[in-house]
């Protein structure tokens, strides 16, 4: 590999603008995780374009951290004229939680070169498979929400897998075997209903006059609008905790409560917002071989109850008879 190709700067910015610009505009109406779906599969269908130079692999030496950078700059403007306040936050937390894994990992494994301050992308001819891809994108998130608090980590991720055995293999509250993937798309609206509502439970201890929407999909299980400013206003509080220097504290002090059996609306609320906005990422890890996505480009996009989102792996059918 040529290592002297340049890296991704702003000289080469000039190539984006007429490619982000119209995504933004054609679905100013869609969610933010529509749209940085959309910028990402572009952007990973380029080829030399963006980043010039001769070497076949150029892309693969890109920074993919200044391209990130990058992105944001030329998307605010456009963003800020064509989508709300709310959505162009989120789309701006969903560039910096998550493009230096999903654009790094749809691209090549990162290396390093001889000069330890200019990564480059290294050609994979298998590339990474998907449970890979799934695991560097959460350890990623486990790194940015929970820090050195592993410990309350693992803990949300059990509970998350007795969320979904409760809710989604058998539903508990109506004492039935969910069989149908009819039933399965139902019963994950309503569990990330319940994890909606934590968060708000903790922004009203806080806030007693907040008021936001507090489920994200109706009565009749289509997604409703105005769940992201809840998401929004929880990830600006998380944020706020994170600069004043607290936030593991309050991670460890509610993880401690937990074990011990009391409630903690902070922790309950942290946990639930993780696993709401990464669920599906988060459910291949927990139980892909039960539970998959109908199509694979329905990740990270919420969806009324009636498009399948999901399936059993196995087929329709749940083969259990019942308690």
């Amino acid at each position: 590999m040529n290592c002297s190709t340049p890296l991704f700067n702003e000289v080469h910015a000039g190539g984006l603008t007429p490619k982000i610009a119209p995504i933004i505009k054609k679905n100013r109406d869609k969610s933010a995780q529509e749209v940085y779906k959309l910028i990402v599969e572009m952007l990973n269908n380029q080829e030399s374009f963006l980043f010039g130079g001769e070497n076949s692999n150029a892309r693969y030496n890109a920074s993919i951290a200044s391209l990130r950078e990058a992105i944001l700059a030329l998307a605010e403007p456009i963003a800020n004229k064509f989508m709300s306040p709310d959505s162009y936050v989120q789309l701006k937390r969903l560039f910096e939680d998550n493009f230096l894994a999903d654009a790094g990992i749809a691209s090549g494994s990162v290396k390093n070169n001889t000069d330890p301050e200019t990564p480059y992308m290294e050609n994979n001819p298998d590339m990474i498979n998907e449970d890979e891809r799934v695991k560097q994108k959460l350890d990623s998130i486990i790194e940015t929400y929970y820090g050195t608090v592993v410990k309350a980590n693992n803990y949300r991720r059990q509970q998350f897998g007795l969320d979904l055995v409760k809710a989604a293999i058998i539903d508990t509250d109506q004492r039935m075997i969910v069989r149908s993937n009819a039933d399965l798309n139902k019963a994950l609206c309503l569990l990330k209903n319940r994890y909606l509502g934590n968060i708000v439970t903790y922004l009203q201890s806080i806030d007693p006059n907040f008021s936001a929407e507090s489920r994200v999909f109706g009565d009749n299980f289509r997604k409703l609008p105005g769940y992201e400013q809840t998401l929004n206003r929880f990830y600006n509080e998380l944020k706020a905790r994170k600069e004043e220097g607290s936030i593991e504290d309050l991670i460890t002090e509610g993880w401690k409560k937990r074990l011990s059996g009391q409630n903690d609306p902070f922790y309950d609320a942290l946990n639930s917002y993780v696993n709401l906005v990464y669920f599906d990422d988060i459910l291949e890890d927990a139980m892909g071989r039960v539970i998959q996505l109908s199509n694979s480009g329905y990740s990270g996009i919420e969806l009324d109850a009636q498009f399948g989102k999901y399936k059993f792996s196995k087929g329709d059918e749940h083969k259990r008879k019942g308690f």
